[in-house]
């Protein structure tokens, strides 16, 4: 079995670097290719891979890691909200319009309340990093319009985070984990507020304490309690009310305060193992998840996401940066790096399965329906966004 599994993992890896390389000489984003190995390896295609709960706890660190690697290159979000105001805006009607939008949809058509939020949370979020590469296509990075988007981005992923925490514990409620709901509400309200008390006594005091490490010379000391940090604070945001990526990405930003860890050397070694080995076992797993049934209804389904999502997310952006002052070309390209979808999507869509997997009153066969929309959906939003960025840039500058 052990053999078995060595194997099988040597077999994701390879295949989703050969994926992610494929994807990227077309200009597509390398996860999808990752995905598309896991669609490959799993169920959908050939069923060699699925169901190991050994790969899952190794995809479940990949996301803790890249949700900390979010944090920590996020370092000074004051600096990233220099253009606050706007950011702000666009971030709090992104986080809001799109989801309702999700919400009315789904319900419209029959899925449950519970099943509608998830949905709508994993819609309200937005990939920073298809994000950024379409920017930086246009030369945009550095400029306000790409200050404004990364600056909504932050803030967008962390209100998508406590969304999901939200959600996760109305579902906790709502499927009957016993007591009385008032009891169990005033539990999840309060381990909550115990999280945000421990993560502000952290970034007070933690990148202090770390400082006493500089010196030891055990082999990658610092490294280790960099882990040990991430993973118990991960541990302590799930079993506290919260989900574990917003330990992990809370975690980031406390390392990044740290002298011992703000080195260059220290984030090559962090990338080096998460993109590495961690985070492509989890976005392969991940595709195992897609099915073919009712494929093409689900396309349809991605395509009327599309269709209702892509004015307001592009309007919103618009019209928020419109009245800060920006030009008609610089609002629309705003607009448009809030469209694409990726690996917060992924994370929120997941644990919407992983909840159906152990309560039957989540319809297994509507949210595997639904993860294939989402999954269109992505490869929808990520070849729209640079193109279109590239017309507007053309037509407009």
């Amino acid at each position: 079995m052990a053999a078995e599994l060595i194997l099988k993992l040597a077999v994701i890896l390879f295949a989703a670097k050969l994926f992610g390389e494929l994807f990227k000489e077309i200009s597509l984003p390398s996860l999808l290719g990752e995905l598309v190995a896991g669609i490959i390896l799993g169920p959908a295609v050939i069923g060699w891979i699925g169901g190991e709960k050994f790969l899952d706890v190794l995809a479940e660190i990949g996301i803790i890691l890249a949700i900390f690697l979010a944090g920590f290159e996020q370092g000074d979000i004051s600096e990233l909200l220099r253009h606050k105001n706007t950011s702000l805006s666009i971030s709090a009607m992104s986080s809001t319009i799109p989801i309702l939008a999700v919400v009315l949809i789904t319900q419209y058509q029959g899925y449950t309340l519970l099943t509608s939020l998830f949905l709508a949370v994993a819609l309200g979020a937005t990939s920073m990093g298809v994000s950024l590469r379409s920017l930086a296509s246009v030369d945009e990075t550095k400029t306000r319009v790409g200050r404004t988007v990364i600056g909504s981005l932050v803030v967008n992923d962390i209100t998508g985070l406590l969304l999901l925490t939200g959600v996760a514990t109305y579902a906790d409620i709502s499927l009957g984990a016993g007591g009385s709901v008032g009891q169990q509400i005033l539990e999840s309200l309060g381990g909550v507020a115990l999280c945000f008390v421990v993560f502000y006594i952290g970034i007070k005091t933690i990148p202090r304490l770390t400082h006493n490490f500089i010196d030891l010379d055990v082999e990658q000391a610092q490294f280790s309690l960099a882990v040990i940090i991430i993973l118990v604070l991960a541990w302590f945001a799930s079993t506290f009310g919260l989900s574990s990526i917003i330990g992990a990405f809370i975690a980031g930003l406390i390392l990044s305060r740290s002298p011992v860890f703000e080195t260059k050397t220290f984030h090559e070694k962090v990338l080096s193992v998460s993109y590495g080995f961690f985070v492509p076992v989890f976005f392969v797993m991940t595709g195992t998840y897609l099915e073919f049934a009712n494929f093409f209804a689900n396309a349809l389904r991605a395509l009327l996401f599309l269709a209702v999502i892509t004015p307001l997310q592009i309007g919103v952006g618009y019209i928020a940066s419109r009245v800060s002052g920006y030009s008609d070309r610089e609002g629309l390209l705003v607009g448009l790096g809030m469209l694409p979808y990726g690996e917060v999507t992924l994370v929120v869509m997941s644990a919407l399965i992983n909840l159906s997997q152990t309560h039957d009153a989540l319809s297994r066969a509507d949210i595997t329906g639904l993860f294939s929309t989402v999954l269109v959906l992505i490869l929808f939003t990520v070849v729209l966004a640079p193109t279109l960025m590239k017309l507007v840039n053309r037509y407009l500058k």
